[in-house]
């Protein structure tokens, strides 16, 4: 799951669900999500992470989530591709160990 920072993208995380929270308005590290395999990604803009309990909206927010580039979108997807298929290959072995095969 690719997702902005919403109550969507913490229950997918807290599930175990692969997610990629992109932050702005509020830092991952104050309101990000967790889990195993979460990877949030902030904004680099200068004025990111001016939010700190929702309602500090300035008049005229800065364009903080545009700052976010697709190219760092799709970096942490392929990251996370990978990880998920190694951690179905390591599960796919010890099942297979298990099993007695």
């Amino acid at each position: 799951m690719v997702s902005v920072d919403t109550g969507v993208m913490h229950l997918a995380a807290a599930l175990g669900g692969p997610v990629i929270g992109l932050c702005g308005p509020a830092l991952s590290r104050r309101w990000g999500q967790v889990g195993a395999r979460a990877i949030a990604i902030d904004s680099p803009h200068p004025r990111a992470g001016y939010s700190y309990l929702g309602f500090e909206m300035p008049r005229r927010p800065p364009p903080v989530m545009e700052a976010i580039t697709l190219a760092s979108v799709l970096g942490e997807c392929e990251r996370m591709l990978a990880l998920a298929t190694s951690l179905a290959a390591a599960d796919a072995r010890a099942t297979a160990r298990a099993a007695g095969r």
